[in-house]
């Protein structure tokens, strides 16, 4: 099924002499990026205004062709349907945050769809870890723009397996390069003769220092394999033979080859920077650096769930809330 299908998608706005859209067709398959680029006034807004229902739905207007989004048609599905499965996230995100607080605006969507008080709260701690601010609280700590990307997530279709994230099925690897994030930033590391291993709060990556060379291309893993030497006093880490499950920023290759630099700045300071390489995504290279401070601090074990227990009765619970929905819509029927 088709993430977003649209089929000779005409639609014209309510007073307007020409349509926005004009016999629009177009395809995108799950897990696919698309850039939507063109001149302003094109029809760019009105096109993600149709794929959430808004279009004609909220609009108005003269509307012809057919939108299906997650399985759901707009002419048969409007906006509040369209909800669990699609968001638009405009160029002004802060227009699109109303409350005061990170959970107060992540469980909004959901309340105003009715959801029950259980649900609420799964969604909202599911869109959190999604995006990393399950340990922010105060409006002013989130970016505008995650916060409003993470309130459309929260409460959607959990029919299968694959409606739940790379993070929700603990199917994760270790981030190659290093990208600081909202929550704790922690890396030890830790030095052998032959070896150095690199220890997050969730994984341990080991840099073999030993001069073999890399191992053949055939043997991948999600976060590549890593050699280290040493030049002076930097250790250089190249790593690759990354499988395509490992993002890219934003991309998935097999190409990609990262080199990652740790110079020793200070007794407390490291100068940390990287390079990815990968043509299939990008046609530079991409480079980042920051400063890395010793701080004394232990790191805690970021465990994931063993055999993905929450999966099931995450799914389970879903079918109880839906039989649970029908019977009431039944019971009030029958008055």
């Amino acid at each position: 099924m088709s993430a977003l299908a649209f089929e000779r998608v005409t639609y014209t706005y309510p007073g307007a002499s020409e349509p926005a859209m004009r016999d629009v067709s177009l395809t995108v398959d799950p897990g696919e990026f698309v850039v939507l680029a063109g001149l302003s006034a094109t029809g760019k807004s009105t096109l993600l205004r149709a794929a959430c229902g808004l279009v004609p739905h909220f609009h108005g207007g003269e509307f012809a062709g057919r939108a299906v989004v997650g399985g759901l048609d707009t002419r048969e599905h409007g906006p509040a349907d369209i909800a669990a499965v699609a968001g638009a996230l405009f160029q002004d995100p802060e227009t699109q945050v109303v409350l005061g607080t990170v959970r107060h605006e992540l469980a909004f969507p959901l309340e105003n769809r009715g959801e029950s008080a259980a649900s609420v709260a799964r969604g909202v701690e599911e869109a959190a870890l999604a995006l990393g601010i399950e340990g922010l609280h105060a409006l002013a700590s989130a970016p505008t723009s995650l916060l409003s990307l993470a309130a459309m997530f929260g409460g959607g279709r959990k029919d299968s397996y694959t409606d739940f994230n790379m993070f929700e099925r603990c199917l994760l690897a270790a981030d190659v390069p290093f990208v600081p994030g909202l929550g704790d930033n922690y890396v030890q590391i830790v030095q052998s003769r032959d070896q150095v291993a690199l220890r997050t709060d969730e994984f341990v990556r080991i840099v073999w220092l030993d001069g073999k060379a890399q191992v053949g291309q055939k043997l991948t893993s999600s976060a590549g394999m890593s050699r280290g030497h040493w030049e002076g006093e930097t250790l250089v880490v190249e790593t690759r033979n990354f499988a395509n499950r490992s993002q890219s920023f934003g991309a998935r290759s097999r190409e990609k080859v990262v080199t990652e630099r740790f110079t020793r700045t200070s007794e407390n300071g490291v100068e940390y920077s990287a390079t990815v390489v990968d043509p299939k995504t990008f046609q530079d290279k991409v480079e980042l650096s920051f400063p890395m401070a010793r701080v004394d601090a232990l790191i805690y074990e970021s465990a994931c769930h063993e055999g993905n227990y929450s999966v099931p009765n995450i799914l389970s619970a879903a079918r109880v809330e839906e039989r649970e929905r029908e019977s009431a819509k039944t019971a009030a029927a029958s008055k």
